[in-house]
């Protein structure tokens, strides 16, 4: 049991890892929105869909982590089956058609707990993108006034 949480928590890490790597790449993506003054709306839109194509594609290698520890652990035949069960699993979805063996259901629990936090984190990061991009077309500079200041 211990070694099956240590190797969920390494599972963990490494999403961890990836995921800020997936963000660090999308905001590479997003940073002519920050740097330009005027900019288009079809550039703003090309920026929010590198974002969210990279953080999407972070999901899939994070998923991707947690197959191969389920092949590797001897719980699937194949990595197809493995992967299959570990999208299920991290995005919560549950169909349950692919169960593990009683020990490794823990891991599956602990897999689909990281999937919700790194989908929050990928929600907050675009959220973030998308109200500076909203700010700088409709807020203009009302952000820098204080509440007591008025209109």
């Amino acid at each position: 049991m211990l070694l099956l949480l240590s190797l969920c928590v390494g599972a963990l890490l490494s999403n961890l890892l990836l995921q800020l790597g997936a963000i660090a790449v999308g905001l590479s993506f997003a940073r002519p929105l920050r740097e330009r003054a005027e900019r288009s709306y079809f550039q703003e839109i090309k920026c929010l869909g590198a974002l969210v194509t990279t953080l999407f594609l972070g999901h899939l290698f994070q998923i991707a982590v947690w197959a191969t520890l389920f092949r590797v652990f001897g719980q699937f035949g194949d990595f197809g089956s493995a992967y299959y069960h570990s999208t299920v699993n991290y995005t919560t979805l549950g169909y349950g058609d692919l169960v593990m063996e009683h020990p490794w259901r823990l891991a599956g629990a602990l897999e689909a707990s990281v999937g919700v936090m790194m989908f929050g984190v990928s929600t907050a990061t675009l959220f973030a993108v998308m109200s500076r991009i909203l700010r700088s077309h409709y807020g203009g500079g009302r952000r820098d006034r204080r509440p007591d200041e008025g209109e």
